[in-house]
């Protein structure tokens, strides 16, 4: 699921790490795509929070909060 702000793909961070890269598109990364990226790369504890995290984050940045 990606939410309408984000209205086309999101550039490669390796070629624009330290030069104008847009704060939507860390957004999009971290809170869009990291904990499917990560799934196998960190420890379950690590990846568990993160999920915590990015759900913590979802939920205060809606307009209504269920």
């Amino acid at each position: 699921f990606l939410p309408g702000s984000f209205d086309r793909p999101p550039r490669n961070p390796a070629e624009k790490i330290n030069s104008g890269y847009k704060a939507w598109e860390w957004l999009l990364y971290l809170y869009g795509m990291a904990p499917e990226t990560l799934f196998c790369i960190l420890p379950t504890p690590y990846w568990t929070n993160l999920c915590h995290l990015v759900r913590g984050m979802r939920l205060m940045q809606q307009y209504h909060i269920p």
